[in-house]
């Protein structure tokens, strides 16, 4: 890949190197080829991690003391699905990946092997998941539910797209974690009253719009398992359309109601939000705190869990599709400095030196040690979330 793409290159701005990454193709048969020397070797998982990393050590003692967790439901490329689990694998952290019942018969055996291989990721098979069907939700909560079971002792949860690559190194989400200090990231939007089916049945918490990627610590997650209201809710939720648009906010933002750990208050930060962009500006960052200025990443918004771009915005350098951005090559030089936690989305049918210069650029940070020792996360505590821990909004 290195001698066709020119990865150095295209983030120094050489305009030659960006336009011959563009035509770079994704070389799916070989792809193939590799998966079929793993599948009938003798030692299969020593043939899987020689073609796909996975460390089997902690990088520092910082991220040995603090496991993570991530769930995704997945159904289709098996390969940018490995990638992804290998960018974020550590041997301490927990993966619990959910097939939807339309995988293929290949990929099902495939993301089985991964797990066959590597004790501490997951796999659950479960029916299949229309889209804003009530399956992606049941499959969310069953992914949480084993996730919070296991005697690991993880800090924090993503949930992932297999369209995502982190835009953080473990050590960088640990320290970042530390900073958030146990709050729920979510995004928050307002719930309109049209994804209602059945009005005479009343939600048991007030309903509040939010992107199914989110963040936050084990004890919410060990809260949310467990709780009659949020069983409730997830019943209530069958009469709404694409309800796992309306599941994070809705548990996490009325602290009143259900005192979830890490929930903020949703309608105050919802009146914030709108206040603030009729002002002209979108930092929902509270002004009260001073900033650290020797920060490598400065969030500039509430929500951190991913990074995505919606249609029309001149953030887009690629292509949409379904109205959000899919990343190509012309963008790279601003997804290295997001402060976002992942991107989505990223397609190997399109551009894939996008998903390759990114994916190396994530693994040059994180394996120079020394580099990452000075990476200061004290910006992310505030984070409206945060310091609605501290007081109220």
């Amino acid at each position: 890949m290195e001698s066709s793409i020119q990865c150095d290159a295209i983030f120094a701005g050489d305009q030659k190197a960006v336009e011959k990454a563009k035509k770079w193709q994704f070389p799916f048969q070989d792809v193939t080829k590799i998966w079929k020397k793993i599948e009938e070797s003798h030692d299969q998982c020593l043939t899987l991690k020689k073609y796909f990393v996975f460390p089997d050590l902690p990088l520092s003692i910082e991220e040995a003391e603090f496991p993570l967790a991530y769930g995704a439901l997945v159904h289709k490329d098996i390969t940018q699905v490995t990638y992804l689990l290998s960018s974020i694998y550590r041997s301490n952290n927990v993966y619990a990946f959910v097939v939807d019942g339309k995988a293929s018969i290949d990929f099902k055996r495939r993301i089985n092997l991964l797990s066959d291989c590597l004790p501490n990721v997951y796999v659950q098979h479960t029916t299949v998941v229309k889209w804003c069907g009530y399956e992606i939700v049941r499959s969310v909560f069953n992914a949480l539910r084993l996730l919070a079971n296991l005697k690991q002792e993880w800090k924090y949860f993503q949930y992932l797209s297999g369209v995502d690559l982190p835009l953080k190194t473990n050590l960088e989400m640990t320290r970042i974690f530390n900073e958030l200090n146990g709050a729920f990231i979510s995004e928050v939007s307002e719930f309109q009253n049209r994804r209602l089916r059945n009005i005479s049945v009343t939600s048991p918490l007030p309903l509040f719009k939010s992107s199914l990627s989110a963040t936050f610590s084990r004890a919410s997650a060990d809260y949310m398992i467990s709780s009659p209201i949020v069983s409730n809710l997830l019943s209530y939720l069958k009469n709404t359309k694409c309800p796992d648009e309306s599941i994070w906010a809705t548990i996490a933002g009325s602290p009143d109601l259900l005192p979830l750990p890490g929930g903020f208050n949703a309608s105050a930060l919802l009146t914030r939000r709108r206040k603030e962009i009729k002002e002209g500006h979108h930092s929902f960052i509270d002004p009260k705190i001073t900033r650290p200025n020797n920060n490598t990443f400065v969030p500039t918004q509430y929500y951190i869990s991913r990074y995505q771009v919606w249609k029309p915005s001149s953030n887009c350098k690629g292509k949409y599709v379904a109205s959000s951005c899919v990343f190509g090559v012309d963008d790279l030089s601003v997804l290295i400095s997001r402060p976002e936690l992942v991107v989505h989305k990223l397609y190997f049918d399109f551009q894939p030196a996008t998903y390759f210069c990114l994916l190396r650029h994530h693994w040059q940070r994180s394996l120079n040690i020394e580099s990452q020792q000075y990476f200061k996360a004290d910006s992310y505590m505030n984070l409206a979330q945060v310091v609605g821990l501290l007081y109220y909004f």
